[in-house]
C-alpha cells in the first residue's frame, strides 16, 4: 500500500490536484513505524528501536525511489504549486506534526479499545507523510533540482522527529516506562522476534549492551529534544519567506490602489525568491502612461520590506 501511495501522490503533485494527494495520504501506513520508534524510545527496547528504525528506512528508501521513477516517466516535468509548497518549511510545520504526534500515539495507546484506530486516517492528513517523501523523489526523477529535495526532505525530517518525540512523551505519560510495562512489552517483543536471524545478531552484538547502558530515559528524552530543537533552525528562514510573502501581499494590495487610481488591474502576482520579492502586474492600457506610477509604487516597497523589490508591468489593450 505504500508504494501506491506513492505513486497515487506523485501523480497528484504532478496534477496539482490536493483530492489525488488526500487520497494517497489514507493508503500510507508510514506513521505506525514512526510511533513505535517513539515507543521504543520510551521503553528503552533495542529491539523495537532498530526494527522501527529499519523499517521506516526501508519506506523512505522505497517511496523516493518509486517517486523518482514516476517522475523520470512523466512526459512533463512542471513545477505545480502542491510541490512548492512542500519545499519550504517553518516552524509552523513542526507544531503540526507535534500536535499530530500526539494524537497519533494516544490513538494507538487506546487500540485495541473501540474507536481507538478511527483517529489514525485524521492524523495521516493533518501529518503527510508521503506527500513531503514523493516531492523529494519528484526532485530526484525530474533531474536532481537540489533545491525541491532539500527542502521536501526537510519537512519530512520535521514531521519525522515531531512524532517520535511527541509520541515519547505520550507513552512516557500513560506509564509505559514503568518496569512493569517495560518488562511486558519487551517479553512480548522478544518472544515475537526470537529466532529471527537479525534479533539473534543484534542480542550478540557487544554495541546492544552498551546501547542498554548510555540509553537512559534521561538520554533517550534528551538526544529527542535535541533533534527537534535543532531544526527549528533552518525552519525558522522558512517562517521569515512565509511572513515575507504575505507582506509583500498585503502591501502590494494597498501601493496598487495609492499609486494606480483609475487604472484597471487585471491580475497581480507576487513571489518572494532568494533573491529579492517580485511583484507583476497585468493593467488595462489608458491614455495615461503608468510607468512612472509603477515606479512610485515600488520605491514604496521597498521600503515597506526594507530591500530591493523588482516590480513588473504588462499593459494590454483590452480585458479579452
Amino acid at each position: 500500500s505504500l508504494l501506491s501511495a506513492c505513486g497515487i501522490a506523485t501523480l497528484g503533485l504532478a496534477q496539482n490536484s490536493p483530492a489525488v494527494i488526500i487520497g494517497a495520504m489514507l493508503l500510507s501506513p508510514l506513521m505506525i513505524p514512526i510511533v513505535a520508534l517513539g515507543l521504543a524510545l520510551a521503553i528503552g527496547d533495542v529491539f523495537l528501536g532498530f526494527r522501527s528504525a529499519w523499517a521506516c528506512l526501508v519506506s523512505v528508501g522505497a517511496s523516493l525511489g518509486v517517486s523518482a521513477l514516476v517522475a523520470l516517466l512523466l512526459p512533463f516535468q512542471e513545477t505545480t504549486a502542491e510541490i512548492l509548497a512542500r519545499t519550504r518549511p517553518n516552524p509552523l510545520d513542526l507544531g503540526i506534526a507535534l500536535l499530530c504526534g500526539l494524537i497519533a500515539a494516544v490513538s494507538a495507546a487506546r487500540l485495541p479499545s473501540a474507536g481507538g484506530g478511527t483517529v489514525l486516517p485524521g492524523v495521516a492528513i493533518a501529518v503527510a507523510l508521503v506527500p513531503p517523501l514523493c516531492t523529494a523523489g519528484w526532485g530526484l526523477g525530474a533531474g536532481w533540482r537540489r533545491d525541491v529535495f532539500a527542502g521536501a526532505m526537510s519537512l519530512f525530517f520535521t514531521h519525522l522527529a515531531a512524532i517520535v518525540f511527541a509520541s515519547l512523551l505520550v507513552f512516557l505519560s500513560i506509564g509505559m516506562a514503568t518496569s512493569e510495562e517495560t518488562s511486558e512489552i519487551r517479553a512480548f517483543v522478544a518472544a515475537r522476534e526470537k529466532g529471527r536471524p537479525v534479533h539473534a545478531w543484534l542480542d550478540r552484538l557487544a554495541l546492544t549492551e552498551r546501547f542498554r547502558k548510555v540509553g537512559g530515559l534521561g538520554n533517550r528524552i534528551l538526544v529527542s529534544a535535541v533533534a527537534v530543537l535543532v531544526l527549528l533552525f533552518p525552519l525558522n528562514s522558512g517562517l521569515k519567506q512565509v511572513k515575507r510573502e504575505i507582506t509583500l501581499k498585503r502591501e502590494a494590495a494597498k501601493a496598487v490602489d495609492r499609486f494606480l487610481p483609475g487604472v484597471t488591474l487585471l491580475s497581480r502576482t507576487g513571489s518572494v525568491g532568494r533573491d529579492q520579492p517580485s511583484l507583476h502586474l497585468v493593467l488595462l492600457a489608458g491614455a495615461t502612461p503608468v510607468e512612472p506610477s509603477v515606479r512610485e509604487l515600488e520605491k514604496h516597497l521597498e521600503s515597506r520590506l526594507d530591500g530591493p523589490v523588482r516590480v513588473t508591468f504588462t499593459e494590454v489593450a483590452s480585458r479579452a
